[in-house]
């Protein structure tokens, strides 16, 4: 085998490894906890309480707010 095959190799099945043991184990909740907080801070507008809150398009706030 060539040296510089073997090199590569190497690196991708190490750095393939790194990134799977890295990885956060709750994507899920990473995604809440973002879309939480952008609504906290202003960025996202919904409309509703609890379960049946739903997240407004930018078209359907401005003209609300017409």
């Amino acid at each position: 085998m060539d040296n510089m095959f073997l090199w590569i190799a190497i690196a991708y099945v190490t750095g393939s490894a790194a990134v799977w043991y890295l990885r956060p184990n709750n994507t899920v909740s990473t995604i809440e906890d973002t879309v939480d907080k952008l609504i906290k801070d202003g960025y996202l507008k919904t409309q509703g309480t609890g379960d049946s809150q739903k997240i407004l398009k930018h078209t359907e706030w401005c003209n609300e707010n017409d």
